[in-house]
């Protein structure tokens, strides 16, 4: 049975070498892309909180940033699609 479990060492290992594996361009804007969509979700939920506290400094300055995450991660979209229609 504990021939079936790998070790510590073998999964680090392999860890290590996916790490190490060279990022095409392609995948970076793939990163990029998930990156913001993930800081787009905690804006979201930051613009519900700025609204219940009615602060229209804090609405105003989380609403801008998630525009230019959503700006920025249209971009890397268009630049993923011409990278892989080439």
């Amino acid at each position: 049975m504990d021939a079936k479990v790998p070790k510590l060492e073998e999964i680090y290992d392999r860890i290590e070498a996916e790490e190490s594996r060279e990022q095409s361009q392609a995948d970076g804007y793939q990163w990029g892309i998930e990156y913001l969509q993930d800081v787009i979700k905690q804006l979201d939920k930051l613009e519900q909180r700025a609204l219940e506290k009615n602060d229209p400094s804090f609405y105003n300055n989380v609403k801008l940033s998630a525009q230019r995450a959503r700006e920025v991660e249209k971009e890397l979209k268009n630049k993923l699609r011409n990278i892989r229609n080439n």
